[in-house]
């Protein structure tokens, strides 16, 4: 069991420093978020363009990530908390595509929009070079805050600050 939970750590340290081909990693706060279109496990396209008036929150994430499943909890309790005050939410499993019984069965009580990131039509934030990511978006499409496994940390009281102090500009 604890070899096992070792693995899993090591994983995700190692998708951490692994150098990706894309530009992932080059979005800063401030800068304009890059470009998303997918279909969700469930639902409509999500095109990252179209939500540009709403507040958004994009996160990456794996089934086999424990601290990625921790946050889910925290992003289901948020999402469900400010979705009526305008806030969409999207998580994309870098998991591999043979993985998807394992990413439905993991979303199947999230209300919030769960996708598989390989079936992404654009894709222009890349692979993430670590888990989990989450994005925080403006109204104006404008990377806000970005929480990382070696960075700001996510949590309900962090997470609900941003959300917060977003809304309240759009009043």
């Amino acid at each position: 069991m604890i070899r096992a939970k070792l693995m899993v750590l090591a994983s995700c340290f190692v998708l951490s420093v692994i150098p990706t081909s894309s530009s992932y990693g080059a979005e800063k706060v401030g800068s304009p978020a890059p470009h998303l279109v997918i279909k969700p496990l469930r639902g409509t396209e999500f095109d990252l363009n179209v939500q540009k008036s709403k507040v958004i929150i994009v996160h990456f994430w794996a089934t086999w990530c424990p601290p990625c499943r921790k946050e889910m909890s925290i992003l289901s309790e948020i999402y469900q908390q400010y979705r009526a005050r305008g806030i969409e939410m999207i998580a994309l499993s870098v998991d591999r595509p043979r993985e998807l019984d394992a990413v439905r069965e993991a979303a199947r009580d999230w209300t919030f929009a769960v996708a598989m990131l390989s079936d992404a039509t654009t894709n222009e934030f890349g692979t993430p070079a670590s888990l989990p990511m989450t994005y925080i978006i403006d109204q104006k499409g404008l990377i806000r805050q970005i929480f990382t496994s070696d960075g700001t940390e996510l949590s309900k009281s962090s997470l609900g600050h941003v959300l917060d102090t977003l809304l309240s500009k759009q009043r």
